[in-house]
């Protein structure tokens, strides 16, 4: 009995050892998809639907009834807890029942600008370009990539008081100072702008539907871009003097 247990034993081993050196082909490692051109195409757009999720659908219940657009008596996803008045302040800890409100958004806006970080690190420091039907395609990812990390520093400055900074080029080993929420809309502004420069100096149509409903254009990208600085650099301001601060002519620009 002991002479087939040991066999049927070593033959599970040898099997375990042959599965683990199969590679398979449908589950790439990040490595793989981030060296072919086309596939940075569909990191960018994963990318924007989490930003849509972090903003609008996970965030959205919980600011309606905060900022009296919408009511509601329901103790759920936050509605209770950000409807009071006067305001209660947000308990700043995992305990806190409705702590997703502030989780989601956060999580997902960096899952987002780490998907910008990873297409715009593969384009800038490893060369990768994006080559379809002998025209190149790379100029339309590598907009789209400055502007969805550009939109997501610009929420998460207008969402919360501190965040950190990360780009492609971001040692992750090391441990990221906090930055100031100012700080997050300036880096925002830095990466629409990036956007812009390239939308301006090229010409193409971002055809995969990135946002729903419409297949914008270079110019069109640039005209979109400018109204998120508009909001971003108007609604990031806490208080009186900051909101006076404002260059208001360059806002109507």
């Amino acid at each position: 009995k002991n002479i087939i247990y040991m066999s049927i034993i070593l033959m599970f081993i040898s099997c375990d050892e042959e599965m683990d050196s199969v590679r398979n082909l449908n589950n790439p490692d990040t490595q793989l998809v981030l060296a072919v051109g086309s596939d940075l195409n569909a990191v960018v757009g994963g990318g924007y639907t989490t930003w849509w999720q972090a903003n609008n659908r996970d965030t959205y219940a919980a600011l309606a009834v905060a900022a009296d657009h919408g009511t509601a008596s329901w103790g759920n996803y936050g509605m209770r807890s950000l409807s009071w008045e006067p305001r209660n302040p947000i308990l700043n800890a995992a305990s806190w029942s409705d702590a997703n409100v502030v989780e989601q958004p956060w999580q997902g806006n960096y899952a987002s600008i780490s998907s910008a970080n990873d297409v715009l690190g593969a384009i800038n420091n490893n060369g990768v370009e994006w080559i379809e039907d002998a025209v190149d395609r790379t100029p339309q990812v590598e907009a789209s990539a400055h502007f969805l990390r550009g939109i997501a520093y610009g929420y998460l400055g207008l969402l919360f008081e501190k965040g950190f900074i990360v780009d492609e080029n971001t040692d992750l080993s090391q441990k990221l100072p906090f930055v100031t929420y100012q700080d997050l809309t300036a880096q925002a502004i830095t990466d629409i702008d990036a956007a812009i420069v390239i939308a301006n100096n090229n010409d193409f149509t971002i055809t995969d539907n990135f946002i729903n409903g419409i297949m914008p254009t270079s110019e069109e990208l640039v005209n979109i871009c400018n109204s998120f600085k508009a909001r971003f650099i108007v609604q990031s301001a806490r208080n009186l003097d900051e909101t006076n601060a404002i260059d208001w002519n360059t806002i109507k620009t």
